[in-house]
Order: C-alpha cells, then structure tokens, then sequence
C-alpha cells in the first residue's frame, strides 16, 4: 500500500485497496457458490458396466446397461437365494428377507408362496440347496456362462434371461455321526424377468431386480456327468 502526503489521496488510496480484497472475496465466494451448486445436481456416483471380456478392450458408457450386466445379476440373485447352508426351512425365508431389495414385489410374492408350498409339503425340514453356473457345457445355446442369446430385450427397461444352472440338494438326518445325503442333482434352464427399477440405491446399487421366475418353462438339461 502506497502512503501519501495529503491525507485525502492518502484515504483514496486505502479506500481503493478495501474494494479490490472486497471484489476479489465476491468472486472467490461466487466461484465457491458456483461449485457447490453444480455438485449438488450431479449424482454422487456413475453407473459404468465392466463387461466380462476385456483383454481387447472395450467401449462402456455411463448409465447404459449391458447385456452382461443383467445376465450376471440374474445368476448373481439366483444363487443367493438358493444357499441354504443350515436348514432350508429357515434359510430359505430369511435369504428372501435378506436380499428383498433386489426383488420386485410380484418375485417376493411368487418365491414366498414356493416356500409355504414347499414348507408345507416338509421339503424344507433340515434340507440344504446350493446352485452354480454349468459354465460353457456345451458348444452352442449354452447359458451356464454369458452369451447373448440368453439375455432378450423386451424393452422399456425389461429382460428376459435365460440361467443354466447345477441345483443339488441334501438331506441332513438325525443321526449324530450320519452325513447329509445327496437326495437331488439337476441340470436346469430357468428363465426369469429383470426390470430396471432403480428406487433403493442404497441397498441395490445395481438398480436391477428379478421380476419373475418363469418357473413353468424350467427346462432339464442332458448334460452328461
């Protein structure tokens, strides 16, 4: 700051120097302002799908959802709910309970009425269930992995998928010293709905969930042991 003999361009002076620190405070305010605003607008954060393959590379945008992507929560959803590592009578409905974010209410509806059927019919009582992908069993029209002819767009953000599966099945007896036996061991093709339905980001951060099983069109697989 520069001191000057009449006291008045003395004042002028200072007076000049306080409006530049004010000017240069507003601006830097309004850039703070500017900021916060913009990143209030945008989402915290990005859906960006990875597909399986990338040892070429690949082209992602963000927000799009893939093929892959749908396949791989549908297989994903599809074992959770078939691990029973205890008791099938109790580990069937609590996993229903457990991942209810990832189902539309029409799913939760239609598993929940398998488990009483199946309750009721004593094919729960200390039974044990477990599901993996068959993996690429066979040459073609396979779905134990990603292909794209296991995920059909049937638009406004709906798929049908189709899950090749291995389902096994053991009963736990009573004895203290007897191991659980194995009393089913299939080969399946289940095909289910997923929707995108993206209202529970915070406990589906996939924004997808199983729609319906078509359980009347589970297919038996001649796959060979």
């Amino acid at each position: 700051m520069k001191f000057f003999r009449d006291p008045t361009a003395n004042d002028k002076s200072h007076i000049n120097t306080l409006r530049f620190v004010i000017a240069l405070l507003a601006f830097a305010l309004l850039g703070v302002v500017t900021a916060l605003i913009i990143s209030a607008q945008e989402p915290e954060t990005q859906r960006l799908s990875i597909p399986p393959e990338i040892r070429y590379g690949a082209n992602v945008k963000t927000g799009e959802v893939y093929p892959w992507e749908i396949y791989n929560f549908a297989g994903m959803v599809n074992q959770l709910i078939n691990n029973w590592q205890e008791n099938g009578a109790v580990d069937y409905e609590k996993n229903l309970a457990s991942y209810s974010a990832l189902f539309t209410r029409r799913y939760l509806t239609q598993k929940y009425n398998d488990y009483k059927s199946k309750l009721s019919r004593g094919e729960l009582e200390q039974r044990l269930r477990s599901t993996q992908a068959l993996g690429h069993w066979t040459e073609s029209e396979h779905c134990g992995a990603y292909s794209e002819n296991c995920v059909k767009s049937l638009g406004s953000g709906r798929w049908q998928v189709w899950l090749d599966v291995s389902l096994k099945e053991h009963q736990i007896t009573r004895g203290a010293n007897s191991l659980p036996y194995l009393i089913k061991d299939e080969k399946i093709r289940v095909p289910v709905i997923v929707v995108y339905e993206n209202d529970q980001p915070q406990y589906n951060p996939w924004g997808l969930k199983l729609d319906i099983e078509l359980s009347d069109k589970i297919q038996t697989l001649g796959v060979s042991q």
